[in-house]
């Protein structure tokens, strides 16, 4: 019962307290007690602060952001959709533009012609044919008579080895300088003048024993009134034969279309011409069939002979290897063969000796 009290009594206090806290609010600064009409607005002011409170003013700020970003973002996403519909459409429109220019011009658009299901159907045909046919004319050596012991073959007919075209002189407006004066060489001495001048831009022209060894190669190509003149090669001027030859490897490069079928054509003609054989009947694809062009031997590594001179391989260093009934290659024209022979112990068909290394 006295706890009881006692808290009966405590609340009192508490309720007293507070109530001296109003009655010190709601005077004035001089003491006074104010007026009914403030006390109203204090009301008002207190229900509008309540209004303002944070909490709502937090709702409203979070809920309006959300309502603004979803516009902003249906709004970007039909920008975004108009802006790739007309961009598809100037793609198209260029495209239109640029074949109708084509065609203004008189150069039609390249477009693949697709192929019927009978055209893939005759290609596939004539394909098998031909794999067939090759099987059928394939050589099946192994089911040949066999050979008595030594001999390769009964016959064996060819064109003979393909020479590199000859040497065209220079042009009249491209010469060689000699201690700052023209000097008009002697066509052996002008080929291998050119040799050294197509390797200016390598390193081996620098080097000493490549340069001995032309210099040494070179003089036995002059004539005697050149090799009076010409003693030094550091005299020499190559500048104007370089030009020339880069000159020419630029114009390989810029080959139009029509030039490359051209040579490709050259070239496949000169394969079907000497790049087979007849061996005991039957065709066969030889190897190597170019004698190689001449040119300043190189080497590997620091080969004593670098810097000599290859010399042209001719008709006269070349031996030719056929069967007796067979049709004797013929030689260029004011040319002949070293030697024909009919050697059928051995599978060469043509040979000749290297002059730098003395091989075969």
């Amino acid at each position: 019962m006295g706890k009881g009290k006692d808290a009966e009594e405590g609340d009192v206090r508490t309720k007293h307290k507070k109530e001296v806290k109003l009655k010190r609010l709601h005077t004035g600064a001089g003491g006074d007690p104010i007026k009914s009409s403030s006390s109203k607005t204090t009301k008002s002011q207190q229900k509008r602060d309540r209004s303002e409170s944070p909490g709502k003013v937090r709702t409203l700020k979070t809920q309006e952001p959300l309502i603004s970003t979803s516009r902003k973002s249906r709004t970007k996403k039909h920008s975004n959709d108009e802006e790739s519909e007309g961009s598809q459409k100037k793609k198209a429109k260029r495209q239109t533009e640029k074949a109708v220019k084509k065609e203004e011009g008189g150069h039609p658009v390249s477009k693949k012609v697709k192929r019927t299901k009978e055209e893939i159907e005759e290609a596939r045909q004539l394909k098998m044919k031909m794999k067939e046919e090759e099987e059928q004319n394939r050589w099946r050596w192994w089911e040949e008579k066999k050979y008595e012991d030594g001999v390769k073959w009964m016959s064996l007919e060819h064109n003979g080895p393909y020479f590199p075209p000859e040497y065209q002189p220079l042009p009249d407006d491209v010469s060689f300088y000699y201690n700052g004066k023209k000097v008009k060489l002697s066509l052996a001495a002008e080929e291998v003048a050119l040799f050294f001048a197509q390797m200016l831009d390598h390193e081996y022209t620098t080097k000493q024993v490549f340069r001995e060894n032309f210099f040494n190669d070179w003089r036995k190509e002059m004539t005697a009134e050149e090799r009076s003149l010409i003693q030094q090669l550091e005299k020499c001027d190559f500048g104007e034969l370089h030009n020339l030859h880069k000159a020419k490897v630029e114009a390989r490069k810029n080959m139009s279309k029509e030039e490359k079928q051209a040579l490709k054509e050259a070239n496949q003609k000169i394969t079907d011409e000497h790049g087979f054989c007849l061996l005991d009947r039957h065709k066969e694809r030889i190897g190597n069939f170019k004698i190689e062009p001449p040119g300043l031997f190189r080497g590997r590594g620091e080969h004593p002979k670098q810097g000599m001179l290859k010399k042209r391989v001719q008709p006269e260093d070349v031996i030719i290897n056929c069967s007796k009934d067979s049709h004797i290659p013929v030689p260029p024209a004011g040319h002949r063969w070293k030697e024909v022979r009919h050697d059928n112990t051995v599978t060469w068909l043509a040979s000749w000796t290297e002059n730098i290394q003395g091989s075969i």
